[in-house]
């Protein structure tokens, strides 16, 4: 019925702002996947060859890639920089660059710490 399809609509649409506010917070804002977007698998490797599988929005961008390597993975106290392909590259971090035209959908990236050369 009308009704039903009007809640269906209401339901996706609350959703849509609840994400867009909750990703508009801050910088430091915690990792959330719109169940109503696209998704893919993206497995972190670590420096220790651990691996973690994140989910992501297709529409995510790199530079969310990066703020959650950086808030989650590594408290934000270490320089480091995203590997992927072979031979592997730099990820560029960019607030317009989606995973999808990156073309990291369901890929592997490489988490390197970048040593201060002083050390």
């Amino acid at each position: 019925s009308w009704f039903v399809l009007l809640i269906s609509f209401l339901r996706q649409l609350y959703m849509k702002v609840v994400v867009k506010l909750l990703q508009s917070t801050n910088e430091k804002k915690k990792h959330i996947v719109d169940p109503t977007q696209p998704t893919t698998i993206i497995s972190l490797r670590h420096n220790s060859n651990k691996r973690e599988k994140v989910e992501f929005n297709t529409n995510h961008t790199t530079e969310d890639l990066y703020r959650y390597c950086r808030i989650e993975l590594l408290q934000e106290t270490t320089n480091f920089e995203l590997l992927a392909g072979f031979p592997p590259k730099t990820i560029i971090s960019t607030a317009t660059t989606t995973l999808q035209e990156a073309e990291l959908i369901n890929s592997t990236v490489n988490v390197r710490i970048i040593f201060d050369s002083k050390n």
